[in-house]
Protein backbone atom coordinates (compact mmCIF):
# COMPACT_ATOMS: atom_id res chain seq x y z
CA UNK A 1 0.00 0.00 0.00
CA UNK A 2 2.71 2.35 0.73
CA UNK A 3 4.85 1.69 -2.25
CA UNK A 4 1.56 2.32 -4.24
CA UNK A 5 0.98 5.85 -2.34
CA UNK A 6 4.52 6.57 -2.95
CA UNK A 7 4.57 5.84 -7.00
CA UNK A 8 1.56 7.50 -7.27
CA UNK A 9 2.34 10.31 -5.65
CA UNK A 10 5.59 10.60 -7.80
CA UNK A 11 3.98 10.58 -10.94
CA UNK A 12 0.89 13.00 -9.76
CA UNK A 13 3.88 15.79 -8.22
CA UNK A 14 5.76 15.19 -11.73
CA UNK A 15 2.61 16.17 -13.48
CA UNK A 16 1.32 18.95 -11.46
CA UNK A 17 5.12 20.45 -11.85
CA UNK A 18 4.94 20.35 -15.32
CA UNK A 19 2.00 22.07 -15.76
CA UNK A 20 3.28 25.14 -13.82
CA UNK A 21 0.00 26.91 -14.66
CA UNK A 22 -0.86 27.84 -11.11
CA UNK A 23 0.43 29.18 -8.12
CA UNK A 24 -1.62 27.06 -5.79
CA UNK A 25 -3.84 23.69 -6.07
CA UNK A 26 -5.87 22.75 -2.85
CA UNK A 27 -7.41 19.67 -2.03
CA UNK A 28 -6.03 17.39 -3.91
CA UNK A 29 -6.89 13.54 -3.52
CA UNK A 30 -3.92 10.77 -3.13
CA UNK A 31 -6.20 8.28 -1.54
CA UNK A 32 -10.21 7.41 -1.36
CA UNK A 33 -10.25 5.97 1.76
CA UNK A 34 -11.17 8.98 3.74
CA UNK A 35 -11.92 12.68 2.74
CA UNK A 36 -9.04 14.01 4.82
CA UNK A 37 -6.21 12.50 2.52
CA UNK A 38 -5.77 15.64 0.16
CA UNK A 39 -2.81 17.41 0.07
CA UNK A 40 -2.26 21.08 -1.29
CA UNK A 41 0.07 22.41 -4.17
CA UNK A 42 1.84 25.42 -3.91
CA UNK A 43 4.39 26.64 -6.54
CA UNK A 44 6.88 29.95 -6.82
CA UNK A 45 5.09 32.41 -9.11
CA UNK A 46 8.16 32.24 -11.86
CA UNK A 47 10.35 29.60 -13.14
CA UNK A 48 10.03 25.48 -13.54
CA UNK A 49 11.76 22.54 -12.43
CA UNK A 50 11.36 23.45 -8.79
CA UNK A 51 12.70 21.50 -6.07
CA UNK A 52 9.68 20.13 -3.83
CA UNK A 53 9.30 20.11 0.26
CA UNK A 54 6.83 17.40 1.15
CA UNK A 55 5.37 18.87 4.29
CA UNK A 56 3.46 16.67 6.30
CA UNK A 57 1.94 18.40 9.30
CA UNK A 58 1.19 16.42 12.77
CA UNK A 59 -1.70 14.78 13.63
CA UNK A 60 -1.22 10.77 12.09
CA UNK A 61 -3.54 11.59 9.07
CA UNK A 62 -6.31 11.64 11.19
CA UNK A 63 -6.77 15.05 12.31
CA UNK A 64 -4.84 18.56 11.99
CA UNK A 65 -4.87 20.78 8.98
CA UNK A 66 -2.11 21.78 6.42
CA UNK A 67 -3.74 25.35 6.91
CA UNK A 68 -2.74 25.63 10.57
CA UNK A 69 -1.28 28.72 11.52
CA UNK A 70 2.41 27.25 12.24
CA UNK A 71 2.57 26.08 8.89
CA UNK A 72 1.75 29.03 6.56
CA UNK A 73 4.96 30.94 7.34
CA UNK A 74 6.82 27.74 6.31
CA UNK A 75 4.84 27.22 3.05
CA UNK A 76 5.94 31.18 2.19
CA UNK A 77 8.94 31.05 2.98
CA UNK A 78 9.91 28.26 1.23
CA UNK A 79 8.09 29.37 -2.01
CA UNK A 80 9.99 32.92 -1.63
CA UNK A 81 13.36 30.89 -2.02
CA UNK A 82 12.07 28.95 -4.90
CA UNK A 83 11.20 25.85 -3.58
CA UNK A 84 7.71 24.13 -4.31
CA UNK A 85 5.69 22.83 -1.19
CA UNK A 86 3.26 19.89 -1.17
CA UNK A 87 1.24 19.83 2.21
Amino acid sequence: MKIKFVIAFTFLAAFVLSACCFAEEKNISYASLSKNQVFDVYLPESGENFPVIVLIHGGGFAMGSQNDKIIQPVIKKALSNGYAVFS
